[in-house]
């Protein structure tokens, strides 16, 4: 008879049991700030491992995160772990829902992607065992809006720049990011710095594709593009030229992310 293939709940805890041995090799383990309202305490090695990982889905797709948690190599059953979402990086952990391990220290949590979000586990603590955060503290969801920007945009590539112009024949900076982003029904001010203000905000380097890249100096934000991932964006850049993938020219830059 044919090999069972394993089911997709055992490849994942595999796969979390991989991480854990690896990062006890390593000696990566650690626990991550908690929220305000728990207090850190490292009396035990009370450590939960939260995964797959990094990973971008498409949007609407439909899959479970699977969680661990342990005390030295006792798994911890009938447990109590939180699970906290954020939008960007910007903004604050809000508690999302909260679920109880199994026999096996485990529990699964059902998700369905319908925008950017952030992911982390924390475990509390009780009378036994000290709180503990997951090792990757964000589960970083990307739906599929990032590339279907990125996709849009290169559609343009070679459209004339012309100052006031937003589309579809030719654009200046923010009115190509302004189309680009209204026809997936993000409306966008005809300003980079209105379009700042109009986006959750990501730290410099964090930036995924689908996002916003606007360029400053002492007096302000005086460009846009629309980062297309490996360091490059599209962008309309001035009078004389077109619609182009061109580096990251500057590292005085903000990242701006549409939701």
């Amino acid at each position: 008879m044919p090999a069972r293939r394993p089911s997709a709940r055992s490849r994942a805890l595999a796969a979390l049991t991989a991480t854990l041995t690896a990062a006890t090799t390593a000696g990566a383990i650690a626990t991550t700030a908690l929220p305000a309202h728990a207090a850190t305490d490292t009396r035990a090695g009370t450590h939960l491992y939260f995964g797959p990982g990094s990973q971008y889905v498409n949007y609407g797709q439909r899959f479970s995160i699977y969680l661990r948690l342990v005390s030295g190599g006792t798994e911890l059953p009938g447990k109590t772990v939180l699970i906290f979402m954020r939008e960007s990086e910007s903004q604050p952990w809000r508690q999302w829902r909260s679920v109880t391990t199994d026999g096996h220290g485990y529990a699964a949590v059902p998700y369905s992607a319908s925008r950017t979000e952030y992911l982390t586990a924390r475990f509390r603590g009780d009378g036994s065992y000290a709180p503990a955060a997951s090792v990757n503290p964000d589960y970083p969801v990307r739906p599929r809006l990032g590339q279907e920007l990125v996709q849009e945009a290169a559609r343009h590539n070679g459209a004339p720049y012309q100052y006031g112009a937003a589309g579809p024949n030719a654009f200046d900076c923010s009115g190509f990011t302004m189309y680009v982003a209204g026809r997936f029904g993000r409306h966008l001010a005809h300003s980079a710095a209105d379009q700042y203000n109009q986006v959750a905000h990501v730290p410099a380097g964090r930036q995924q594709p689908g996002d916003l890249i606007f360029f400053h100096n002492g007096s302000g934000i005086y460009h846009v593009g629309l980062y297309a991932g490996n360091g490059k964006i599209w962008a309309a850049t001035h009078t004389g030229d077109y619609v182009r993938l061109e580096n990251i020219y500057s590292s005085s830059y903000y990242v701006g992310r549409l939701a």
